[in-house]
This record gives structure tokens, C-alpha cells and sequence, in this order.
């Protein structure tokens, strides 16, 4: 050996040089995917790897504290990390802008693909940009079809449920539907809701942003036409076509967004693949015109199974594999299981998109957050007038500003 061989092979260093105090600080940065490799590469390192303190920092950048704990459930951190902690973290994917404040809290960390040696899926790739494909991207709510702004003009109201959240209580092999409901005295209590698998299609209309998108567009009617007086008071001849050239390009963007928000999403009866009714709720307010709480759900998770049981010949069951899934939500109705079954009063609204060969759970990892259990329902309990206040500020100020008061 060379002179030089044999100082370049005295300046490298093994991670086994650095001692146990700084090698473990190197392992609690590494990745799970990577930590678990580690244990592969030698005794020395397998050994490292599998102290629990390692596991125990990875587990608390992870999951939220207040469920990082051994005892009943598992005996180690690295126990506990491998299950994904499924026996004490909930898995939660918020569906609304305004939900997004109040499910938020320090400690809940996104979801991430875990590793190998575990048996749940990881992360799916790829995104729609549907209302479940971008859960914080797109409001989620269920508004009643023949809504009034001005009810003492005729029958009926101002009704809509907003969803806030859907929570994977995997313990408990429950799902909790977090939802926020305001409407008249008359408001329909939220047991008769429903959700429904159906094949995925065209999303909904995202109804907030066009109705901001056509306020935006009545402002400008209002300056083009100041615009246009001003060019008719010069007698400018370029600048007057030029301000009824956009005035009539406004019109037309004007009806087009005013059709779009009158095109109610509607549920196609081939499409669907099997409704799931609430086996219960939990709601922190229950009071005429306001329902806020949880509708709990039983095995949603289990549509990949349920698709795998119906015969190949089904038409849903291969346009569900080709197009992939939708969760739909129905406030106050039970979706409608024949053909010609009763027709629904409130819109549906899509909870989440499941892609083709994908899950639910997927989409809870890609998209959600990891929680304690039922924490959501607490945090809806306790917060002020003005949180509660701030989920509606979309509401038509005709309805808003209604006396006496609409939203109490």
C-alpha cells in the first residue's frame, strides 16, 4: 500500500467511530424508511438502530404527544411506530378552509409513508384537484336545493351543512364525520344523513369561488361602466368601443359563472356502489337551527373489499377500477338506493376522491394529519362565538344580515 492509500484510509471515519452519544443523535434524524434499513447493514448498527430512545423521538416528531405512551397497547416505541400507532392516533382529513383552524394543534403531524417492515399502505401519488383530491382547497358543504334569501317573501329558508372533517379512529374501527349545520327553526335533525360510494366524475362547482368570482365580476361591470361614461363625456370614439367591448365580455362571463352556480351536482344511480348510514352521532350543540357535532360511520374503509366481491360483469365495479371513487356526503337524506327512489333536497358534496388502485387510506395519508382521537369534537365545544361565526362569513349578506339575526 501506497503511502498515500494508507493516509486516505486513516482520514475516513464509520459511523461506528463516533461513539453511542453521537450516533444515536444521527439516527433520530434519519427517515423511518432509512432507520430501518440501518438495522440491515451491520450487528453494530442493528444494535444502535433498535434503541428505543431512537424510536421514541421518532415517534414524537410524528404522532401527537399526548398519544405517544407505552402500556396496554405497546410495549416499545419502535412497536409503536411500526403500527403506525394505530391503537392511540387517529388519522384526521380536515374537508373545509374553515375547519382547518380549529383541527389544527401543535403536535399533529402529517402522515407519512411508514416503512417496510409495516404492513399498511403508504402514500399514493398523484392528485386530482377535486374537493377530495385537495381537501383544504375547496369547501365542502351541503346547501338545501330551494334555499330562499328572503323567507318571509314565501316558504322555506336559508339551510346548509358544512363538513368539516373526517376522522379515522382506527382503535375504535369508527369514523367520525365532523359537520356544522345552520338553517331555519325547522333545520332536519343530522341523523337521516348518508354517505355514498360512487364512480369518480367531474367534480362539483366549487360554489364559493364562483359566487366571489361573480362578485369580482359586478364590481367591474360597475367601473366599466364608469369608464364608459367618461369615454361617452370625451367623446372619445377608441375609447368608448373599447368600454363596450368589455362591458359585453363581462356580460357573457357574467352568465356563465351564473349558470355554473345554478348546475346542482346530482348522483347518478349507475354510479353508485353501496350507501353507508350513521350508526350514531355526538353533537355538541342541538338547538333549532344549529346541529354541530359528529355523525360516527362504520367500515368505509372496507369499499376496496366490497369492490372485490362484486362479479367483473358489474358496470359500476369496472368503472369504479378505471376511474377510481367518490365519498359523497348527503345532509338530512338518505341517498337514494333505486332508480327511482325519493329525490334529495340538499346537494351532496364530495368528501374525498379515491384514485384508481388506490384506498381510503391513501388518501388519509397523503392528505390528513394525525390526531387524538375525538380531540376535534372537544375543540368544537369550547371554541368562542366568533370561530363558530367565521365557518359562515360566506353566506349571502341578505341571510347574514337578516333580522332577527339568521346565524346566533
Amino acid at each position: 500500500m501506497s503511502l498515500q492509500e494508507e493516509a486516505a484510509g486513516e482520514s475516513l471515519l464509520s459511523l461506528l467511530d463516533l461513539g453511542a452519544g453521537p450516533l444515536l443523535l444521527v439516527l433520530r434524524k434519519l427517515p423511518l424508511q432509512d432507520l430501518c434499513r440501518t438495522q440491515e447493514v451491520c450487528k453494530a448498527l442493528r444494535d444502535a438502530a433498535q434503541n428505543d430512545l431512537v424510536w421514541q423521538a421518532k415517534a414524537l416528531e410524528v404522532y401527537p404527544a399526548e398519544t405517544v405512551r407505552l402500556g396496554a397497547h405497546y410495549s416499545t416505541y419502535q412497536e409503536l411506530v411500526r403500527d403506525d400507532n394505530a391503537e392511540q392516533a387517529s388519522l384526521l382529513l380536515p374537508l373545509d378552509l374553515a375547519a382547518q383552524e380549529p383541527a389544527s394543534r401543535q403536535g399533529e403531524a402529517q402522515p407519512q409513508q411508514q416503512p417496510q417492515a409495516q404492513s399498511s399502505p403508504g402514500s399514493a401519488g398523484g392528485d386530482r384537484g377535486s374537493a377530495g383530491g385537495a381537501a383544504g382547497a375547496r369547501s365542502c358543504s351541503c346547501r338545501y336545493k330551494f334555499n330562499r334569501l328572503q323567507p318571509e317573501l314565501g316558504a322555506g329558508g336559508f339551510y346548509e351543512c358544512l363538513a368539516l372533517a373526517l376522522e379515522w379512529d382506527r382503535a375504535a374501527h369508527v369514523f367520525r364525520l365532523y359537520i356544522d349545520a345552520r338553517g331555519e327553526a325547522d333545520l332536519r335533525q343530522p341523523g337521516d344523513s348518508s354517505l355514498g360510494f360512487t364512480v369518480h366524475r367531474a367534480p362539483p362547482p366549487d360554489r364559493r369561488a364562483l359566487e366571489r368570482r361573480l362578485a369580482q365580476l359586478r364590481e367591474r361591470r360597475v367601473q366599466l361602466k364608469r369608464d364608459l361614461a367618461a369615454a361617452l363625456a370625451r367623446d372619445a370614439g377608441e375609447a368608448i368601443r373599447r368600454a363596450e367591448h368589455d362591458l359585453a365580455r363581462n356580460a357573457t362571463q357574467r352568465q356563465a359563472t351564473q349558470l355554473e352556480l345554478g348546475r346542482q351536482y346530482e348522483l347518478r344511480f349507475a354510479d353508485l356502489l353501496t350507501v353507508v348510514r350513521p350508526a350514531g352521532q355526538e353533537l355538541v350543540v342541538d338547538r333549532r337551527g344549529h346541529k354541530l357535532g359528529c355523525l360516527l360511520f362504520d367500515s368505509l374503509h372496507k369499499i376496496d373489499v366490497l369492490l372485490a366481491e362484486l362479479p367483473d360483469s358489474y358496470a359500476s365495479k369496472q368503472q369504479a377500477e378505471q376511474c377510481g371513487l367518490d365519498l359523497n356526503f348527503c345532509y338530512a337524506n338518505p341517498i337514494p338506493v333505486m332508480p327511482h327512489g325519493a329525490l334529495v333536497d340538499y346537494e351532496p358534496c364530495v368528501v374525498a376522491s379515491v384514485l384508481p388502485g388506490s384506498s381510503l387510506r391513501d388518501v388519509f395519508r397523503r392528505q390528513g394529519r394525525y390526531a387524538v382521537p375525538g380531540a376535534l369534537l372537544q375543540q368544537l365545544e369550547s371554541e368562542g362565538p366568533e370561530a363558530r361565526r367565521a365557518r359562515w362569513q360566506h353566506v349571502p349578506p341578505q341571510v347574514l344580515g337578516r333580522q332577527p339575526p339568521w346565524l346566533v
